[in-house]
C-alpha cells in the first residue's frame, strides 16, 4: 500500500488545512491519486498472521487481556477514545506523523492498524455515498443533511460528497448541503470546517457544491439531546443521512448505540442511512487488543452482536466490503 507523506511538499492539486495547532495537513480525498490506495493482501494477511502468533504466545504465558463480548465486569469501565486528528493522521499514511499518537503500539500492530484505518476511510464513504442516492434522486430539490456521530475531522462526510459531485453532480446540482458534526473534542470540527472551505475554493472538488460544516457538541450518553438537534434540523424537510467511523459502535455501550438508534429513528425522515464501522471480535483483534495493552475501550462485535443491536432499536443492517481484517462496515436503515 502507498504512504502518502504529508511532510513533503504535496501537489498543487491536493488541498491542505490548518490544525488548530497551526499545523497545515492535505485534506484526505479518496479519489485523488495522492491518496491512492495499492493493497497488498498477501501483505497484509502476513501481518495479520504475525499478530495471532504474538498473541498466541502472549495469552498462552499471561492469560487473556480481555473479556470477551458481552462478559460482565466488576467495576464499570472508563471509555477512552482516541482524539479524531490522531485518527485523521493515520489515514493520511505517514508513519512519522502517526507513529508519535500511537507509541504504545508495537511495531506489527501499529503499521496493521494504520493500513486498516485507511482501508476504512475509503470504503465506508463510499458505502454512505451510494447508499445516499436513492433518497437524493427522488427529491431533487429538498436539502441534504448529514449528521456524524463522533465525527472528530469529517473525512467520511466529507469524501462522500466528493464522490457524489465527481461520479453523479447532478444529484447535488442546485442543493444546500449542510454537515453536522457530534463530538465532544472540537479539534476535529475545526480542522473539518477550514477542510470544507479547502475543498470549496475554485478548481477543488467541492467548488460547486453549497455545503456548510458546524460543530455540535454532543456526549453519545445523552441522546435526548440528539432528539432535540434532529427536530431543528428537519425544520427544512432535508435529505438526511448519517455516519459514524470509529465512533458510536467502536466505544458505545450497547444501551448507548440502542438508545442512540432510537432516537435517529424516531427523528429522521424516510429512507435514512448510517454508514458505520465496528471494531471486529475475533482471534486477529483479540491479538491486537494484548498488543496495546492499555487500551481497553474499543468493544468487538461479531455480525451476530451487531445484528441483535440493530434489532432491538428496529433497524435492518447491510454489510459493507469484507475486505477489512480489523472493522465491520455496514450500512444502517430504519424499519
Amino acid at each position: 500500500m502507498r504512504a502518502f507523506s504529508w511532510n513533503q511538499r504535496p501537489p498543487d492539486a491536493v488541498c491542505r488545512a490548518r490544525t488548530d495547532g497551526g499545523r497545515q495537513l492535505p485534506v484526505l480525498d479518496v479519489t485523488h491519486p495522492a491518496f491512492a490506495l495499492e493493497v497488498d493482501r498477501s501483505e497484509l494477511e502476513e501481518a495479520a498472521e504475525s499478530m495471532r502468533g504474538e498473541s498466541r504466545f502472549f495469552l498462552g504465558a499471561v492469560g487473556s487481556a480481555r473479556p470477551a463480548a458481552g462478559t460482565a465486569t466488576a467495576a464499570p469501565r472508563k471509555v477512552r477514545t482516541t482524539s479524531g486528528m490522531a485518527t485523521y493522521v493515520a489515514k493520511l499514511g505517514n508513519q512519522r506523523g502517526w507513529s508519535r499518537f500511537f507509541l504504545w503500539m508495537r511495531p506489527v500492530s501499529g503499521a496493521l492498524l494504520a493500513e486498516t484505518l485507511r482501508l476504512r476511510a475509503h470504503a465506508l464513504p463510499r458505502l454512505l455515498a451510494a447508499g445516499m442516492v436513492p433518497a437524493l434522486a427522488d427529491r431533487p430539490d429538498a436539502p441534504l443533511d448529514l449528521v456524524n456521530i463522533a465525527g472528530g475531522a469529517a473525512s467520511d462526510s466529507l469524501n462522500a460528497l466528493i464522490l457524489l459531485a465527481r461520479d453523479r453532480p447532478f444529484l447535488l446540482a442546485g442543493r444546500t448541503v449542510r454537515i453536522h458534526v457530534l463530538d465532544l473534542d472540537a479539534a476535529g470540527p475545526h480542522f473539518a470546517v477550514r477542510s470544507l472551505e479547502a475543498l470549496r475554493a475554485p478548481g477543488a472538488p467541492l467548488q460547486r457544491v453549497e455545503a456548510t460544516l458546524e460543530h455540535v457538541p454532543y456526549d453519545w450518553n445523552r441522546p435526548a439531546e440528539l432528539a432535540r438537534y434532529l427536530e431543528a434540523w428537519r425544520a427544512c424537510d432535508p435529505v438526511m443521512a448519517g455516519s459514524s467511523e470509529g465512533g458510536l459502535l467502536d466505544y458505545g455501550s450497547d444501551e448507548a448505540v440502542v438508545e442512540n438508534l432510537r432516537v435517529l429513528r424516531a427523528g429522521v425522515p424516510s429512507r435514512f442511512v448510517l454508514a458505520c464501522s465496528a471494531w471486529r471480535d475475533d482471534e486477529l483483534t483479540r491479538a491486537m487488543s494484548a498488543a496495546r495493552a492499555c487500551d481497553r475501550s474499543l468493544r468487538p462485535h461479531t455480525h451476530d452482536s451487531l445484528r441483535a443491536l440493530a434489532d432491538r432499536a428496529e433497524w435492518s443492517v447491510q454489510w459493507g466490503p469484507e475486505e477489512n481484517p480489523l472493522h465491520h462496515l455496514l450500512l444502517l436503515r430504519p424499519w
